[in-house]
This record gives structure tokens, sequence and C-alpha cells, in this order.
């Protein structure tokens, strides 16, 4: 990954399904509208995540937390702040109900893998199930290791695992001071 010293760069990382997407899409929008020119990429998706463009503000999604470096060589040193989307039982609860439905309605499991779209297929049940399972057994394995992987960079000021992310209040509740924080940040050229 190689590294712009002039655009503020943010990791916004978690377990599957934790509102990763949304919350790059939130900050995104907060950017657009203080008029800072913002890219915003996700590692799974984008073939030049990597790549940092000549923006402002550069957001990488990137699921793994802890598995970052080993999957897609990705340094957290890299990176003026990270995000870790931690949400209450709750709210991932909501979170995975959802993607199950949208799963079973678009009939798409895996976008990129799942080349038989049949939308409300009885047949594609059976694996649904599966990953709801597989995500509610690991998520809380899952954030232990990536808690304690980046307490070694909190060090840093960088980090922030918000311990409380809920769908009502923009994803957790020091969203806005996050926010300006960021923003202060950017404009100060840090």
């Amino acid at each position: 990954m190689a590294v712009d010293k002039n655009t503020y760069k943010i990791l916004i990382t978690g377990t599957g399904i934790s509102g990763k997407t949304s919350l790059a899409s939130r900050i995104e929008k907060d950017f657009n509208n203080h008029l800072i020119s913002t890219s915003n990429k996700d590692v799974d998706w984008d073939k030049d995540a990597l790549t940092i463009p000549s923006t402002n503000a550069y957001i990488l999604q990137s699921p793994k937390g802890c598995e970052i470096e080993k999957a897609h060589k990705i340094s957290p040193d890299n990176f003026n702040k990270i995000l870790y989307c931690n949400p209450t039982l709750e709210t991932y609860t909501e979170f995975l109900t959802s993607r199950a439905c949208a799963w079973f309605r678009e009939g798409i499991i895996e976008k990129g893998i799942d080349f038989n779209p049949t939308p409300y297929s009885i047949e594609k049940l059976p694996e649904i199930i599966k990953r709801v399972a597989k995500y509610s057994a690991t998520r809380e394995k899952l954030r232990e290791e990536d808690k304690s992987y980046f307490n070694k960079f909190k060090s840093k000021t960088r980090i922030i695992i918000p311990e409380i992310i809920d769908s009502k209040e923009l994803f957790f509740k020091n969203y806005d001071k996050t926010l300006e924080e960021i923003l202060s940040e950017i404009r100060n050229g840090n």
C-alpha cells in the first residue's frame, strides 16, 4: 500500500456484517457536505482499493480486523484513524437478520462467487442458515482477537473502538465528536 502523506486515511474494519459499509458511506457523505474530496473503497470489491487516489480523505473498508496485515498486506500504521465497528448484540442481530433477508430476496449469497442468482430460492436457505449460524458463533471470538490485536496501536491514539454501535444513533454514540475530531485533523493537515 502506497502511503500518501497528504491524504487523510481512515481504516474501517470489524467482523463480518458489523456495519462497515454503512459507517463508511455516512462518513463519506459527511465529508462531502464539508467539501472534502473523499475516496471510499472496499478491499473485498475494489481491485484498486490499496492505491490511494489524490483526494483529501481516503476511507478503506476491510474485514478481518486482526487478519488485515496477513490477508491484504495493510498495516494499521499507514492510517490516521482506525474505526472498528463493534455493534451491540441487538444491533448485530438486526444487521444479520437484514443481510439474511437480502440474501434470500436477491438470491445471491456471495457476490462475485454466487453466479446463480435465484431470488426467493428455498434451495439457498440451508446455506443462508449455515452462514448466519457461523457469523453468530464466531463473532465474539473474532471481536476479542481484533481488540487484542488493535490494542498495540492504541498508544498512538489512532484507533476508536466504540463500545456501542446503534443504527438509531448513527452507529456509535460519539459519532459527531469523532467526525469533528477527524475534520479538525484534516483541516490542520495532521
